[in-house]
């Protein structure tokens, strides 16, 4: 395991940035109406039943099969120090989900990766929130990524089977394993993908 980078940490609570975001029907569509959300909660405006909105999880991978997955910062309100995804969050009003696949990895890792035009290779259904998940392999020189301090304090290399034991330890953010793994084969097999059985 590689460790790419660190900051020191950051204990002081972030500013109050309001997120807009689509209110989605159950099959993904916009529904003509935004509503702003307080990091971490609709305390603005809240979610009615039947409402869903979009999250994007970006997965960076390198030719070892190694997965780029960063530590949540002490500050964060949600899972602070645990570890997850290589970057990930909510879809803004009127972007694309593919357009925040870019904008949260650049944001939180500062890596540049276009999404454009790439399906993800995984939508899960989680209520009230669409994941779609997104993999990309890292090119240039891994000491490219910047941290966003407010958000991760590290980032680091792992292998299935790291993130499998940190999962268990409780370090990693509690996605069911077979998830990671599935994310693992896909990824490995999405060059190969033909659309025919």
């Amino acid at each position: 395991m590689v460790t790419m980078s660190t900051r020191s940490e950051n204990t002081s609570q972030p500013p109050y940035i309001p997120e807009f975001l689509d209110v989605l029907d159950a099959t993904g569509r916009p529904i003509g109406r935004i509503i702003e959300r307080k990091k971490y909660s609709f305390q603005k405006d809240p979610l009615r039943p039947g409402d869903w909105y979009r999250v994007v999880l970006t997965c960076v991978f390198n030719t070892q099969a190694e997965m780029l997955i960063q530590q949540r910062s002490a500050s964060r309100r949600i899972g602070a120090n645990r570890w997850d995804f290589t970057a990930g969050g909510a879809v803004d009003a009127g972007e694309t989900s593919q357009e925040a696949a870019s904008r949260e990895l650049h944001e939180e890792v500062g890596l540049t990766h276009d999404f454009a035009g790439q399906a993800p290779i995984l939508t899960i259904a989680d209520q009230p929130a669409f994941l779609d998940v997104y993999t990309a392999d890292l090119e240039g020189d891994p000491s490219q990524v910047r941290l966003q301090a407010e958000e991760v304090q590290a980032a680091r290399w792992a292998t299935l089977a790291d993130i499998t034991a940190m999962i268990t330890a409780g370090d990693f953010w509690a996605y069911p394993p077979s998830l990671i793994e599935l994310i693992f084969t896909m990824h490995a097999k999405k060059d190969n993908w033909t659309g025919t059985n």
